[in-house]
């Protein structure tokens, strides 16, 4: 299984591929972020006031900064419409948050491929060059969209098993809040029913051969490389706008503390 945009294959999932995540609609950031090496950076929609205008020039800066970056987008729900723009303006594939049943699953994975395998409509735009590459877009089938989809509701975990059994999907990505949240027990996570909860949706993954992402939110190598050898393989690793909050606030208090200390 692979991570696929503009025939790039990226990693399989035997190797961990790690990507950040992108919160500031800065094509600054983006551009530079990608340029350090990352596997994928992933644009959220869900969370902030992003549009589609701001999405595609950030699609363009991560290309920019590293052609074998590939540019993600967390959707906030599952519009057909709300897909096609975004993988047509640039997007190598999508991250779904609270997905819940098969149904969701099924009208997800329609609206990521061309007739007659799913209904995503035709047209010229950026991820065909304009319609220069149209053809080649829908003949090569090594292009289809990376499709993810966030397990962070009890009713996901119940559904698990039907969840996973789609083909076309490509890695889940656990989301501890929310799901934490909807278990009764909010931001617990050394409660047993989550651990409990987490190690069920970790066997279904292995089980099914799917990729199995988890979002490091604050900087933390250790908790990645623990995230790694458990197995996870699709990791987010912090946020732009988490990053420079975090290095910023620790450097400004040293710095004052140090002249405080010297008066």
């Amino acid at each position: 299984m692979y991570i696929v945009s503009n025939n790039t294959k990226l990693k399989s999932s035997t190797q961990p591929v790690i990507g950040s995540w992108i919160n500031s609609n800065s094509t600054i950031l983006c551009e530079l972020i990608a340029s350090l090496g990352f596997d994928f950076l992933t644009l959220d929609a869900e969370h902030t006031a992003m549009n589609i205008k701001d999405a595609q020039l950030m699609y363009q800066a991560i290309k920019s900064g590293n052609r074998y970056c590939i540019p993600l987008v967390r959707l906030p729900d599952i519009s057909e419409s709300r897909i096609k723009r975004h993988l047509d303006a640039g997007a190598g594939g999508i991250i779904v948050p609270l997905v819940k049943s098969p149904s969701e699953v099924k009208k997800i994975l329609k609206s990521v491929h061309y007739p007659p395998k799913g209904i995503r409509g035709v047209g010229y735009a950026r991820s065909n060059l304009y319609g220069t590459q149209l053809s080649e877009q829908l003949n090569n089938q090594t292009t289809k969209p990376f499709v993810c989809i966030q397990i962070e509701h009890v009713d996901a975990v119940e559904n698990i098993k039907q969840l996973l059994s789609f083909e076309d999907l490509d890695a889940i990505m656990i989301g501890p809040y929310d799901l934490s949240a909807s278990l009764g027990i909010p931001g617990d996570f050394s409660n047993k029913i989550f651990l409990d909860t987490i190690k069920t949706i970790e066997n279904e993954a292995v089980e099914h051969n799917i990729m199995l992402g988890t979002h490091i939110i604050k900087p933390d190598v250790k908790k990645a490389t623990d995230a790694i050898d458990k197995g996870y393989n699709f990791l987010a690793y912090s946020l732009d706008i988490t990053v420079v909050s975090q290095i910023l606030s620790q450097d400004l208090k040293k710095i004052k503390n140090y002249y405080k200390n010297d008066a």
